[in-house]
């Protein structure tokens, strides 16, 4: 059994060192614009499934269509875009590298700048690269890996899952949920509750509403102009401000 073994990792190694083991690589060979519509007849909610490139949403009143830009630096042979209408919600689709091999060079990315009428519900799960939502009066959330995410002027509920990357939001009328790994988070203009776990990173939030929870990691804190209490369920290590905290104040570490 040992010689069948030993001869098995030879051959093997033979095969790779005489390359006769190939791996596809994607390579960046076309590069264009695509636009696509969708009518929003019977469609309550906008699911974007995106890997590379940046994402850009809009909410737009009276709009009868879901509006896409896409902008494509891509192989043209692993690629994937397609905007259809799955039961009640749309699906956008952008995957940029459909081999999942990158060898070298560009990487393979779709921008995508998306116009939704504005009330729309709206779900992003993105790979990498930077998120800009604002002028929704809808619920919104977002997965995202990694990337700068910036929304404003959400009037619905907001819930947000961020690996890494810059948090900024603005002007948001419901309720906010963000489950952060690293990253700076700039909150302010919120007119429900708050409820942050946040890795590591400076936090700041201000002109709440609601409630406001924290739990963090690392880095520091900083809240001012809270209308209904704060908790701290856990301050990690780093200073914590305080300025213009209405109601009850409650520290569990």
């Amino acid at each position: 059994m040992s010689q069948i073994k030993t001869l098995f990792a030879v051959s093997a190694s033979a095969l790779v060192l005489s390359g006769c083991i190939h791996v596809h690589a994607a390579s960046i060979n076309y590069e264009t614009t695509e636009n696509l519509s969708l009518p929003v007849n019977g469609i309550e909610r906008l699911d974007i499934d995106a890997g590379a490139g940046f994402i850009k949403v809009e909410g737009v009143a009276d709009l009868e269509a879901i509006e896409v830009k896409a902008e494509l630096e891509v192989d043209k042979d692993e690629y994937k875009l397609v905007l259809e209408k799955v039961g009640s919600k749309a699906v956008l689709k952008a995957d940029a590298n459909t081999s999942g091999f990158s060898w070298g060079g560009r990487s393979a990315k779709i921008d995508l700048t998306v116009r939704v009428p504005e009330s729309m519900i709206t779900n992003i799960e993105d790979g990498s690269g930077a998120i800009e939502v604002q002028n929704l009066k809808a619920d919104l959330a977002i997965d995202d890996g990694s990337g700068p995410i910036n929304i404003e002027n959400i009037q619905g509920n907001v819930k947000i899952e961020d690996g890494s990357g810059e948090i900024v939001a603005k002007k948001l009328g419901g309720n906010v949920i963000i489950d952060d790994g690293s990253g700076e988070i700039e909150l302010s203009d919120v007119g429900g509750t708050v409820n942050i776990d946040d890795g590591s990173g400076e936090l700041s939030a201000s002109n709440i509403g609601g409630h406001v929870t924290i739990d963090d990691g690392s880095g520091a804190i900083r809240v001012a102009n809270l209308e209904d209490g704060l908790t701290i369920i856990n301050s990690g290590s780093g200073g914590l401000s305080m300025k213009n905290v209405k109601g009850d104040i409650n520290a569990e570490d």
